[in-house]
């Protein structure tokens, strides 16, 4: 893994990260708390590489959003700096070389010159042979001298412009960053779908039993003789004040306001009497009472979620139509 020790002082807590050897070959000696904990990172992030756009995208998967968007960061960096080692290691083999060959070639320069220079300032005025063919030689070496450390210096620009050509060049399109909400809906709104769905058919009971014989007005007889209007309004206005109470207890887990709490209700009332009376009507047409067996009294398992048949995917449109 890149950057395998500086990523795990990153994710492991102060106190508990036992510090990594290395032995004389290079080899990378961990605990087995520090293995264990590269198995888990290793299950949580994920790299996918774009041959066509050259495009790496990294994500990481974690409960709390700040560690993910904190490990992400790290594994950009190292994976940056791992590219770049890979890209430019024998670029940077040759100019440590070509260096070494620059600095070699100046002092070897530096010291033609200091050496024809003193020649020269010691025998200066005499006319000897000897004394010309040893001037014409040192002149020879400093000329010779100066062409290898001219030639060196170029070697060495050239081979900076060839590191500096490896290089790759990154841009980050999209930073990892930490939502305001959560990408996944909250789990209290799937609970409050089924606390809905209870209290419209509570309330639909309770209304509907206490002012039935007021109000007799039938909401589809020939389907269901016994569920009337006044039922399902009351069950309607429960599931309101219902709705506003989980607005006041969860308005900051579920980031819903108050009127779309409301519409949430409205759509899981409206939609569960719906699937109601499609169960109704299932079982009117095949001459059956009760759709099965398993829970006597109660007209079968499938008139427990009967409600639900339709209340549940007309809740998840009406959050996608909302942004949630």
């Amino acid at each position: 893994m890149v950057g395998l020790t500086k990523l795990l002082e990153a994710v492991m807590p102060k106190g508990n990260v036992t510090s990594t050897k290395r032995d004389a070959n290079g080899t990378l000696w961990i605990s087995r708390q520090q293995e264990k904990a590269i198995k888990n990172i290793s299950k949580i992030i994920d790299c996918q590489v774009d041959k066509k756009t050259e495009v790496i995208s990294i994500s990481v998967t974690d409960q709390d959003a700040f560690v993910a968007a904190c490990i992400t960061d790290t594994v950009k960096q190292h994976l940056q700096n791992a590219i770049t080692d890979y890209r430019t290691r024998k670029a940077r083999i040759d100019l440590n070389y070509f260096e070494m060959i620059f600095a070699e070639a100046k002092r070897n320069y530096m010291d033609a010159r200091v050496r024809y220079a003193e020649f020269l300032d010691t025998n200066k005025g005499l006319i000897m042979q000897t004394a010309r063919v040893k001037e014409e030689q040192l002149k020879t070496e400093v000329e010779l001298a100066e062409a290898v450390y001219t030639q060196a210096s170029e070697q060495l620009q050239l081979a900076k412009a060839k590191v500096q050509e490896k290089t790759p060049a990154f841009c980050v399109i999209q930073s990892a960053y930490v939502p305001a909400r959560h990408t996944n809906t909250p789990k209290v709104v799937t609970l409050a779908l089924f606390i809905f769905l209870w209290a419209n058919d509570t309330g639909a009971y309770c209304v509907g039993s206490l002012l039935s014989k007021r109000f007799p007005a039938k909401l589809f007889e020939r389907i269901s003789p016994k569920k009337s209007w006044v039922g399902s309004i009351g069950g309607g206005l429960l599931c309101l004040g219902v709705g506003v109470l989980l607005w006041y207890c969860f308005s900051a887990s579920s980031h819903l306001s108050l009127l779309q709490w409301m519409g949430f209700a409205l759509v899981v009332c409206i939609f569960g009497t719906w699937g109601d009376l499609v169960e109704s009507l299932l079982k009117r047409q095949l001459g059956i009472k009760d759709s099965g067996n398993i829970l006597p009294g109660h007209g079968g398992m499938l008139d427990r979620f009967d409600s639900a048949l339709l209340a549940i995917p007309a809740s998840i449109v009406y959050f996608y139509t909302i942004g949630l």
